[in-house]
């Protein structure tokens, strides 16, 4: 096992259902915490569908945890999302066609959220949303991440 030793491992597939990569989390606390193996891809274990709102988090724990409560959350696998992420998550917008995009990342990762919005601003409206309440989603209950969306108008009602 070497390196995957102690890490829950989250495998990820493409559209024709092929295993592309995965990513082990460390369960013991040491660094790094993830570890990917095969490329970075825009980790979704959904169909594309047409979407009114789609979610952009960093990690599969993020998006596993949204997705109780939101089934369209997409995770980028970091805060940085390479070329080919990006480019992965424009054919995403293109073909869900959601009204707006919402970037849900840690509270220290602004910059970077930041950066990405700007990124995906000429496709789509992108709001960015900042909890203080937990180090990020995936800490958060389906009932927590409810009355967060709720407070920040996030899901009904909204016209650009």
């Amino acid at each position: 096992m070497g390196e995957w030793r102690n890490r829950l491992i989250i495998p990820m597939y493409d559209e024709a259902g092929d295993l592309v990569a995965y990513q082990g989390r460390e369960l013991d606390g040491r660094e790094p915490r993830y570890r990917t193996n095969g490329p970075r891809p825009v980790f979704r274990p959904w169909t594309l569908q047409q979407t009114d709102v789609l979610y952009v988090v960093e990690g599969p724990f993020d998006q596993i945890s949204l997705a109780r409560v939101e089934p369209t959350a997409v995770a980028l696998l970091g805060i940085q999302p390479s070329q080919a992420q990006l480019d992965e998550l424009i054919g995403l917008i293109r073909a869900t066609q959601p009204q707006r995009i919402v970037l849900w990342f840690d509270a220290g990762a602004m910059e970077e959220v930041f950066r990405l919005q700007t990124q995906l601003r000429p496709f789509v409206h992108v709001d960015v949303l900042i909890d203080l309440s937990h180090k990020d989603v995936g800490e958060a209950a389906p009932e927590e991440i409810t009355e967060i969306l709720d407070a920040f108008d996030i899901r009904e009602g909204y016209t650009s």
